[in-house]
């Protein structure tokens, strides 16, 4: 089952495949997502239900998902419900079940977060609700 997941075109340093995390940067708008970075622009998607910029035109221009349900490729395993990160290489990661808790200032850096896992991952990939930031 198909679901809506909104893109923006962006100028990639490369032609990047569906699954693969970028983050602002390179040499264009931008590159493969390095582990947990702050600036993660989304993931990189075939098709979009809504898909924004569409008249950009270049070598290189990507579709990248930043809200909606879209396959990811990880690196790692991930459960449902785990927090998923960029990843290095381009990849996502998990980084667990972490919960608000006030009493605790550990947790992931804001701009950082890919989403969260809404199945296990298979093969690796897993499917994530998309929640940049």
């Amino acid at each position: 089952m198909a679901h809506p997941v909104i893109a923006t075109n962006f100028q990639a340093d490369t032609n990047y495949g569906a699954g693969t995390a970028v983050q602002f940067g390179g040499n264009n708008e931008v590159t493969l997502a390095t582990q947990q970075t702050t600036s993660i622009a989304g993931i990189v998607v075939a098709d979009a239900q809504l898909l924004l910029n569409n008249t950009l035109t270049g070598p290189n221009v990507v579709a990248v998902a930043t809200q909606g349900r879209v396959m990811c490729s990880i690196v790692g395993t991930a459960q449902q419900g785990d927090l998923i990160t960029a990843g290095s290489g381009g990849f996502v990661q998990s980084i667990g079940q972490i919960y608000y808790n006030p009493d605790v200032t550990s947790g992931p850096s804001v701009g950082c977060v890919v989403g969260r896992a809404v199945s296990n991952s298979a093969n690796g990939q897993v499917e994530v609700q998309l929640n940049i930031g």
